[in-house]
């Protein structure tokens, strides 16, 4: 009997999926199929085979490495339709865990000897739900702070205050009907425009503002046309995703999918969850880069890594097949110049043997957001690398700001206080665009101020100039306090006065602390975005002298 297997430290935030009922109702049902996430971080993108790559697309995105502190994701290129496992990267929106647990219970269809036009028509089905669940339905019973409040869609755009009250759960909403009624209308008008176009046999467009499902699913064909109509694909699909597992054989029973999760936001039945458990969506996921391996492979080495494929399809589902197949992928290493086994079971997700996480990988990403602490602490950045990642879960946070965190919990010290240093420049928080255009000197004396909207404080024993200038750090008897703010495309790290850093911690609870320093100070803390005016409308001060 195979034992159950659940992958660790791989949940969301909690809030993430309390922030409306669409999100709770996805959850639920995600977390009865079984769904979970990969690190995006922590996985290791393996190379296609050449002849599944598309060529002259570079509009489809190209898969680069770190780049300050960040791991792109490709649009089309790194999203799988037909892998059940959600991506949770740290830098996106906390909506996109409901987004990803949806394309999770969604599913995607395939069947043999299809057309391009065919799995296109797919692609933009299996996309339809979790776009109108980002949009509409996830949006219905959202909080929303004063400033957006009557703000409309907010589409792509981040705001932290929103975030932040939405993460306490559902509010009660007067747009919700509307939301709700709006995702209906998408989903009827996209599966209209889907019936013209499979009658003409030629891809019809519907629009919602930017959107265009049928602009992504051609993209999506450009991408993965070739993977998807492979011998391969055929095969993994025959040994790994029979149907009800996540698959499905034909446009009108993922349509009848669609519209039975439908049903389930809009109240009106339960849709059923998949039977299935974490592990068989691991399974899946470790049997497609074993035979993508494979794939790219002949003679005796394939003839083996398919005969593992074949004893992990046969296998129950659990803990003893996945080791089995890490036992027996790694005899086979000692044999054939194939992937190393931390590549191919580097999957984002922690698995047996203390596998899953690419510590090349994050190693790489340490580097790129700390580059001063990474250099200072070479020989031990290894180990702690992979103590890192052992203890990194899921959450919103880059990888410079999560590294340094972990060391100053772990390894407190002048070293950890050079790893915050570099995250706060790194991964500086933006500024507010009306700070940068709207502010005016000098700040007449009275005028209520607050803190600016990018600044962060660190107090810090380490000489933060020599630090960022690749000294190493030493501590020093006297703190100072740091504001690390951005302005425009570069972000400055300053030491501030005693008198400058007390006025700052009096400043949220006295708007006019400001006051008590010289105009000249008050002025620099201004321009420097370190603090910024309650309100824009005051008398400018040329204005003032004018008068």
């Amino acid at each position: 009997m195979s034992t159950a297997w659940t992958p660790a430290l791989r949940s969301p935030p909690a809030s993430e999926l309390r922030r409306t009922l669409a999100a709770q109702q996805v959850g639920a049902l995600a977390a009865r199929s079984g769904l979970f996430f990969s690190h995006f971080e922590h996985r290791r993108f393996l190379p296609w085979p050449e002849a599944w790559e598309p060529v002259g697309r570079p509009d489809l995105g190209v898969v680069e490495g770190w780049r300050d502190g960040t791991l792109p994701e490709t649009k089309f290129l790194h999203f799988q339709l037909d892998r059940r496992i959600g991506s949770f990267h740290p830098g996106q929106q906390p909506r996109w865990t409901a987004h990803e647990l949806c394309h999770g219970l969604v599913g995607f269809a395939w069947a043999p000897g299809r057309s391009r036009f065919w799995h296109a028509q797919a692609a933009r089905l299996a996309e339809l739900l979790p776009v109108a669940l980002w949009y509409f339905f996830d949006q219905a019973g959202a909080f929303r702070c004063p400033v957006h409040a009557d703000a409309g869609a907010l589409f792509e755009q981040l705001c932290p205050a929103c975030e932040a009250g939405a993460a306490q759960g559902p509010v009660e909403d007067a747009r919700g009907e509307s939301l709700r009624a709006q995702g209906r209308a998408f989903v009827e008008a996209e599966l209209a425009a889907l019936l013209r176009s499979r009658r003409l046999g030629s891809p019809l467009s519907t629009r919602f503002g930017s959107i265009d499902l049928m602009s992504d699913a051609l993209a999506s064909v450009a991408a993965h046309g070739a993977r998807l109509q492979s011998p391969t694909f055929a095969d993994w699909v025959e040994r790994f995703a029979p149907v009800g597992a996540g698959r499905l054989d034909s446009l009108e029973a993922l349509e009848a999918r669609v519209l039975a999760l439908l049903a389930h936001l809009d109240g009106e039945s339960e849709a059923a969850p998949w039977a299935a458990s974490p592990a068989t969506w691991a399974i899946q996921d470790l049997g497609w880069r074993l035979m993508m391996v494979a794939a790219d492979t002949e003679g005796e080495p394939q003839r083996r890594l398919l005969d593992l494929a074949d004893a992990l399809s046969a296998a129950p589902p659990g803990e003893e097949a996945l080791t089995a197949l890490i036992a027996g992928y790694r005899a086979l290493c000692e044999e054939w110049e194939l992937p190393a086994p931390q590549d191919l079971f580097a999957v984002g997700y922690p698995l047996p043997g203390g596998l899953g996480s690419d510590f090349n990988q994050l190693k790489d990403g340490v580097h790129s957001a700390l580059p001063h602490c990474a250099r200072h602490t070479k020989k031990e950045l290894p180990a702690r690398v992979a103590a890192f990642a052992e203890a990194d879960g899921l959450g919103r946070q880059p990888i410079g700001r999560r590294f340094a965190a972990w060391m100053a919990e772990t390894a407190p010290g002048p070293l950890a206080e050079l790893a915050a240093l570099e995250a706060a420049v790194t991964h500086a928080r933006p500024p507010n665009p009306a700070e940068a255009s709207l502010i005016e000197l000098p700040v007449p004396p009275g005028q209520p101020c607050r803190l600016g909207s990018s600044l962060e404080r660190l107090r810090l024993s380490i000489d933060p100039q020599r630090a960022l200038a690749g000294a190493a750090p030493r501590a020093r008897k006297a703190q100072t306090v740091v504001a690390v703010v951005r302005r425009g495309l570069g972000v400055d790290a300053l030491a501030l006065s005693p008198e400058a850093a007390a006025a700052l911690d009096r400043l949220p609870d006295d708007p006019q602390a400001l006051d008590a320093l010289d105009p000249a100070d008050r002025d620099e803390l201004v321009s420097l975005g370190i603090v910024a005016p309650c309100r824009f409308d005051e008398a400018s001060a040329p204005s003032r002298a004018e008068a």
